[in-house]
């Protein structure tokens, strides 16, 4: 008996989270391929500047598409998105790609309000997809560099000199 009812609330518990998880909008995935999905500066005029991979901070909060579902990512089809984003990582491209070449991925980042939440749980999900963007944008053939200025600005508010593999590494984990 017991065991039926442990069962029972595992399944209504599976239940509702698939409820909420399937009322939720995820928004296409980038392609890395097109241009449109890239902001690159390339300002080493003189052959012996760095590649600085710049990693855009969170710009939106939650928002419902016009079939009424919820959003809690960036949506990196989304001109107007992809225009905030734009503010932020033309500010960084002008004081870093001076002498160096710049790349910034537009990727679907966590919604501000992710953070608000302060739940592990919610944070972790709602991260994972983010994360898996940028190691997608990281590994594009147009991106070789060595060492990589990331700014993480949205998770630690610091601007971090990392390894490429020290970056894949920690991600995949």
């Amino acid at each position: 008996m017991n065991y039926r009812l442990c069962i029972s609330a595992v399944l209504l518990a599976l239940a509702q989270c698939c409820a909420w998880a399937a009322d939720e909008y995820v928004p296409m995935a980038p392609d890395y391929g097109n241009p449109m999905m890239w902001h690159t500066t390339d300002g080493d005029t003189a052959g012996t500047g760095a590649d600085v991979f710049y990693v855009v901070s969170t710009w939106e909060t939650d928002w419902t598409t016009s079939d009424g579902q919820i959003c809690h990512s960036a949506d990196v089809w989304n001109v107007e998105h992809r225009r905030r984003m734009g503010v932020e990582i033309k500010r960084a491209a002008a004081y870093m790609s001076p002498g160096n070449r710049f790349y910034a991925p537009y990727y679907r980042h966590t919604i501000i309000d992710t953070w608000i939440t302060g739940n592990e749980d919610t944070i972790h999900r709602r991260t994972r997809m983010p994360m898996k963007d940028v190691c997608d944008a990281l590994s594009w053939d147009s991106v070789r560099a060595d060492w990589l200025w990331w700014s993480c600005s949205s998770i630690s508010m610091l601007t971090l000199t990392i390894s490429w593999r020290r970056l894949t590494s920690w991600v995949t984990r």
